[in-house]
């Protein structure tokens, strides 16, 4: 399965939840977050998510966007 794929069989939900457990994007050094998450099928995926920023205006925001996943 490509790594697209294993991303989009991964719920919202699921994501949701493992990036509110993440240091705040803002303050952290490093770029990238990884979680293993156990999938409603039963399998495991390791979901890589990427820190990005967004110029609004004269401040920066940062946030947590997940950028892919490959079964375990």
């Amino acid at each position: 399965m490509r790594e697209i794929d294993v991303l989009s069989k991964v719920p919202d939900e699921m994501l949701v939840a493992a990036a509110s457990g993440f240091p705040d994007a803002s303050t952290v050094t490093e770029n990238f977050q990884h979680v293993i998450l156990r999938l409603p099928d039963g399998y495991l995926a390791e979901v890589t998510f990427v820190r990005l920023s967004e110029k609004l205006g004269r401040s920066t925001h940062w946030s947590w966007t997940p950028a892919g996943a490959v079964l375990l």
